[in-house]
């Protein structure tokens, strides 16, 4: 993992030249976090990890995956995205349970192995003979010990690679290497076997995460680049502005009008304003904005802002 500061790699967008773009960049693994314009970045290192993963969050529960790429040229995008709630869960996981390790007891019918003679009398129709009962078929505890091994193996290979790719976020240090070799349809198929079986809510979850990772996986000695983040911002802070102030049932609230030619009347489509709230018995219309001049405060932004306008204006 490289050896740098989480805040040497941080800056706030200028909002000019296109430099819009909020998010996480990694550019042949040279990476940088980039904050909307306007945000204040912490001098406390760990304040600063909360800020960046409060960051993602905020974008993953507004935009989902639809800015999320890997990248593979200089515009070459590659549609599968960047699973990076995968690789977070991984992380949040492994510090909180570990590495995974087989649990659960499986069970099997069989003639071999050892019985569990509650389950057998239970599910299994004895023969009777001379007033006794024999049974052909018993219910045996199933132990594939290489399968178990097999799963934390691959365990361990998803956890490496989650934090060599956003693990800074948490620790400057990596954990064990991974004692096996990468290969996808193995790890695939053991890990959707594992899924396809398991109870566990935790579990399942587990290993969703670890074939999202899986499917995303790359050479490991491949340079690292992907992005995950939105440009503009605009749309992130009209859904905060919206669920810090708006009301639910905003719709109702929607100016509706109407044109009339001869004596047949015709409705036009609601305006749908960005935010509709109720105070005080008002209702109030919001607008979001994500302006320069709200942190700059130089006339020429405004200036910039209205001649932008004007023409979009003319155009329509």
């Amino acid at each position: 993992m490289p050896d740098y500061s989480i805040r040497s790699k941080c800056k706030i967008n200028t909002n000019y030249d296109g430099d819009t773009f909020v998010g996480i960049r990694s550019e042949d693994g040279q990476f940088s976090i980039n904050f909307p314009l306007g945000f204040h970045i912490s001098d406390d290192e760990k304040q600063l990890r909360k800020d960046i993963l409060l960051l993602l969050t905020t974008i993953a529960t507004t935009v989902g995956k639809v800015d999320s790429t890997l990248l593979k040229e200089a515009d070459d995008r590659n549609d599968n995205g960047f699973p990076i709630q995968a690789y977070l869960f991984l992380i949040a996981d492994f510090y909180g349970r570990g590495y995974y390790k087989e649990r659960e007891v499986h069970y099997q019918t069989s003639s071999r192995g050892k019985i569990d003679w509650g389950r057998t009398i239970k599910t299994q129709k004895p023969i009777i003979q001379d007033m006794d009962a024999y049974y052909l078929k018993f219910i045996t505890r199933r132990n594939p010990v290489n399968e178990n091994e097999l799963i934390t193996l691959i365990h361990e290979y998803c956890v490496y690679e989650s934090f060599c790719k956003i693990g800074w976020l948490f620790s400057p240090s990596l954990p064990q290497k991974p004692r096996i070799k990468f290969n996808k349809r193995l790890f695939k198929s053991v890990v959707w076997k594992k899924y396809n079986q398991t109870f566990n809510d935790k579990n399942k979850e587990l290993f969703a995460n670890m074939l999202d990772v899986i499917d995303n996986l790359q050479d490991s000695d491949a340079p690292l680049s992907f992005e995950y983040g939105i440009d503009p911002f605009d749309y992130v802070w009209e859904v905060l502005i919206d669920r810090a102030f708006g009301i639910a049932d905003k719709a109702n609230y929607y100016p509706k009008t109407q044109w009339t030619l001869g004596s047949n009347p015709y409705d036009n489509a609601d305006l749908r304003p960005d935010t509709i709230m109720l105070y005080g018995g008002d209702v109030y219309v919001l607008d979001a904005k994500n302006y320069k001049y709200g942190h700059t405060r130089k006339i020429w932004d405004l200036l910039l802002l209205f001649k932008k306008n004007e023409k979009t204006f003319h155009k329509e």
